[in-house]
């Protein structure tokens, strides 16, 4: 899950809008240490008094005391249980909670503490409800009178997953009916929140157990549950058991398709990778529950960080699936794409239990699957616009090419179709990655091969970033904030429409940053997701508050769009600029990473020159390398030149000869070897003014800048006696 937000979630329960703010920058919503409640020391309050005066100054908003007092019980640093018996000390003391929290929530001064004790509390509800020992006695209360058993089953249910192993341990009581019954009943009242745990337990379960799990999943009706039914019914020599996970498969919609179980787990992982908010179960929560079962310890968790939770699902159900059907259809792409996703998203220094420090890294096994598997991979990162995944995936191809023969295979077009990708380091990547494979023929797209790496040595190391606001001040403020940080700012627009010149001509958009009114910026989003150059660009889009708040959880678990408050500060802006670019396309490329972009694509461009290649035509690269010749420097630019001598032109050779004649000293004597090989090549394509200028040079009092210039002239193979006021000048020298 790239992108991770507890905002939403807070919004959802609280049932606010003003909950998020304070939670989506943490810089705006620092807690900043407040005056002393009254000129009593914080100390001299208890912890309910502190809650009492900042419910009390809530209800007759006295905001910065409500706020001083807030900041003083924060400071104590009491667990979410301890915050709980606070609020839940009397029902009266609860609902006068609620009503302040949910007014403290809508105030900007209050909203970001607000919401840090909203989270406390909440966290101490679910701990309790989770506890193993709550849940032990809350079954218990299932064969109790009726009130007892609402109150079971009420906390049963807030527990969700957590209580699912201990319910499935209350199937297996059959001397105690009553309970064995409610815990069944209580498992399909749960509907999603136990599907994953069943589902776990039904593979691994004796033939008696699967029965009542079946049964259990049939009526729950969760698709999530085919492929382990599918399993138990393919695998199964109890004929009971076999029909009884028939019956809830067809109970699901699924008995008739004909689809084995691993495809249906493959089914299952692609859905767990694209991480839909159904299967995730704890919305807002740092962690997720990966599922295990084992006979003779039964149903048990792995708490897994839930930035990389899908993946180890998605990873963890191909797995499964390869072990019943190792030519499983793609399978290994699927599993090769998941374990980047794993890579890139897994927070800094964090342990995963799944997938320990021990294993390899994911490029290991993308290398090992070869360019069919990685090519699949490939097309699924350009099909659902992930920069970061294409990047990884065109690095493996890189390495795993030999000398390419296009054959027109699914396989293979991934790599000339990222050459059209809106992303400029993708397009360089990938013309990087072909230029290497030599391929003999030219195939579709190999045309757009040799500009793409001229491009990437002129401006690589450029970002362009487009400003869309209904003010000019703002157009201008977004704009300084934008080239404080190294951007080139295309000209500021009202519109997206009204920037699309601008766009047209910019060789990319690698940042949008709109600051528009709700529906506007609505629109904004839509169309550039519609774009094709702007449809991968990171976007920033600034609103105010009410906007803010009603937008942020529709966006939250959209990686290339931030949604962020208009009061930000220069540095908040950049901060949530640099957030999203990274979510978005990776990590940044530094100077020297766009040297090397630069670098590699010129050697390879030499090399196309070189080869005299059938599939590339260096003079495709004409009009982007005659540019760079103006703007790079050093050996750079000389092999700028020397890649522009090998192509038959006359603009081309002209630009060779006029960088030298504006040089001096040892550069000039280069380029001025670079255009005698021009000339060498193709002969004398110069205009009449650059040959005048070129036998000024070989008069030249400099021997070897003379020299070089005559070599030229000698190259050019200049006719009607070009050479005789040389051999008067020298001979008049001599006498």
């Amino acid at each position: 899950m790239r992108q991770v937000s507890s905002a939403s979630w807070l919004v959802r329960r609280a049932g606010l809008f003003g909950v998020a703010a304070g939670v989506a920058f943490a810089g705006a919503a620092s807690v900043a240490q407040s005056a002393t409640p009254s000129q009593r020391s914080p100390e001299s309050y208890t912890n309910e008094q502190l809650l009492s005066d900042f419910i009390h100054y809530v209800k007759i908003d006295q905001r910065e005391l409500a706020r001083s007092f807030l900041q003083a019980l924060i400071d104590r640093g009491l667990t979410g249980e301890q915050l709980l018996g606070l609020v839940e000390d009397t029902p009266l003391a609860a609902q006068r909670f609620d009503e302040a929290i949910r007014d403290a929530m809508r105030m900007p001064e209050l909203e970001g503490l607000a919401a840090r004790l909203f989270t406390g509390v909440e966290a101490g509800r679910r701990d309790r409800a989770r506890n193993p020992a709550a849940i032990t006695e809350s079954i218990g209360l299932l064969d109790d009178n009726q009130r007892a058993r609402l109150l079971a089953r009420e906390r049963l249910a807030f527990a969700g997953e957590y209580a699912v192993p201990q319910l499935v341990e209350a199937l297996r009581r059959t001397s105690e009916p009553i309970i064995q019954a409610e815990a069944a009943e209580m498992l399909v009242a749960m509907g999603t929140n136990a599907v994953a745990p069943l589902s776990a337990a039904l593979t691994g379960s004796d033939p008696a157990m699967q029965e009542q799990i079946a049964r259990i999943l049939g009526r729950i009706k969760r698709p999530e549950a085919a492929p382990y039914l599918a399993e138990v019914a393919e695998k199964t020599s109890v004929e009971s058991t076999r029909n009884a996970a028939k019956r809830a498969l067809d109970a699901l919609g699924v008995g008739g398709t004909g689809a084995g179980a691993a495809a249906q787990y493959v089914g299952l992982a692609e859905a767990y990778y694209a991480e839909p908010r159904s299967l995730t179960r704890f919305a807002g929560e740092d962690q997720q529950l990966l599922w295990n079962f084992e006979p003779g310890i039964g149903l048990f968790a792995t708490p897994v960080a839930t930035e990389v939770f899908h993946e180890a699902m998605a990873m963890r159900l191909i797995e499964h699936a390869l072990t019943l059907d190792p030519n499983a259809p793609g399978a290994p792409s699927l599993w090769i794409a998941a374990n980047f996703s794993r890579e890139l998203d897994q927070p800094e220094g964090y342990d995963n239990p799944v997938y320990g420090s021990d294993r390899r890294g994911a490029m290991y096994y993308a290398i090992a699957a070869g360019s069919t598997t990685v090519g699949q991979t490939l097309r699924r990162a350009l099909d659902t616009n992930d920069t970061a995944l294409a990047r990884l995936a065109i690095e493996a191809l890189g390495r795993t090419l030999g000398t390419w023969t296009w054959s027109g295979s699914d396989e293979e077009a991934p790599l000339a179709l990222a050459l059209s990708y809106p992303d400029r380091r993708v397009q360089f990547e990938a013309a990087l990655a072909l230029a290497s494979a030599r391929p003999a023929e030219p195939f579709p797209g190999s045309d757009r091969v040799a500009p793409t790496l001229a491009a990437a040595i002129r401006d690589a190391g450029q970002r362009f970033a487009l400003v869309v606001a209904g003010e000019m001040e703002r157009q201008q403020w977004v704009r300084e904030a934008l080239e404080s940080a190294g951007y080139t700012v295309l000209p500021p627009a009202s519109s997206l429409a009204g920037a699309a010149d601008a766009v047209s001509q910019a060789p990319g958009v690698d940042l949008i940053v709109s600051d528009l009114l709700q529906g506007q910026t609505e629109d904004l989003i839509r169309e550039a997701r519609g774009s094709a150059k702007l449809r991968t660009a990171p976007i920033v889009a600034l609103l105010a508050q009410g906007a803010y708040s009603e937008m942020l959880p529709r966006f939250q678990d959209d990686a290339r769009t931030r949604i962020a408050r208009s009061g930000l500060s220069a540095e908040q802006l950049l901060e949530a600029s640099r957030a999203v670019s990274g979510s978005t396309l990776g990590a940044e490329v530094d100077e020297a990473g766009w040297r090397a972009y630069s670098l590699a694509a010129l050697a390879a461009l030499r090399d196309i020159a070189v080869s005299g290649s059938r599939a590339f035509n260096i003079a495709d690269a004409q009009r982007p390398l005659m540019s760079a010749l103006g703007t790079t420097q050093g050996q750079v630019r000389l092999d700028v030149a020397e890649a522009l001598a090998h192509i038959a032109d006359a603009d081309a050779q002209a630009s060779i000869v006029e960088a030298a004649l504006a040089a001096s000293g040892a550069e000039r004597i280069a380029l001025l070897g670079k255009a005698a090989e021009s000339a060498r090549r193709h002969g004398n394509l110069l205009p009449e003014r650059l040959v005048r200028r070129v036998e000024a040079t070989a008069t030249s009092a400099n021997d070897a800048e003379a020299t070089a210039g005559a070599a030229l002239m000698g190259a050019l193979d200049l006719a009607g006696g070009r050479i005789v006021p040389l051999i008067l000048s020298e001979s008049g020298k001599a006498r």
